[in-house]
């Protein structure tokens, strides 16, 4: 449910109450997010000091919904391999409310730079949450990415056969 009142940026946020195991997902990516180098993965949330809820997670989808972070009640959201990249133990949850930042290290959940992330789902385990602005920073220079500069590529081939897989006429 998208709610006006409890807003970090812009006009809406997003506001789960549930007495259990409940979350949000996004996962209709038609362009993937490619995870940029020394990348953070973040989101906002402000947790109901009313009502907070007993965890909170973090979800990211590459090829599997494989990468996670928790925070509060490790146990309460049994998602994923325990102390794997599929349920990282981010510590305690955080100070209800008011709006707080979460971070998380791609690489401490398994994400690589490169990596192409197609969803990311919002999860909590009882208490009344809300969810704003869900991102990742990092470094990106596409001057000296191959993938995107012929010249980045043309410097990193250089001495290299890239005649492999060509056809020849």
């Amino acid at each position: 449910m998208l709610f006006r009142s409890k807003v970090f940026s812009g006009k809406r946020s997003l506001r789960r109450s549930d007495p259990a195991l409940s979350q949000d997902v996004w996962d209709r990516s038609t362009i993937p997010l490619s995870i940029p180098t020394q990348a953070t993965l973040f989101a906002y949330v402000y947790l109901d000091p009313a009502n907070p809820p007993k965890s909170i997670m973090l979800q990211y989808h590459r090829s599997g919904w494989l990468h996670r972070a928790v925070w509060g009640d490790y146990d309460a959201i049994p998602w994923g391999s325990v102390n794997t990249p599929e349920r990282v133990n981010m510590g305690a949850l955080p100070k209800a409310g008011e709006w707080v930042r979460l971070e998380v290290p791609a690489d401490r959940v398994g994400l690589n730079a490169g990596d192409s992330l197609t969803g990311f789902a919002t999860t909590q385990f009882g208490g009344t949450v809300y969810w704003d602005k869900v991102g990742v920073l990092g470094k990106s220079d596409p001057a000296s990415d191959p993938q995107k500069s012929f010249m980045a590529w043309w410097n990193n081939s250089k001495g290299k056969d890239t005649q492999i897989g060509r056809a020849h006429v």
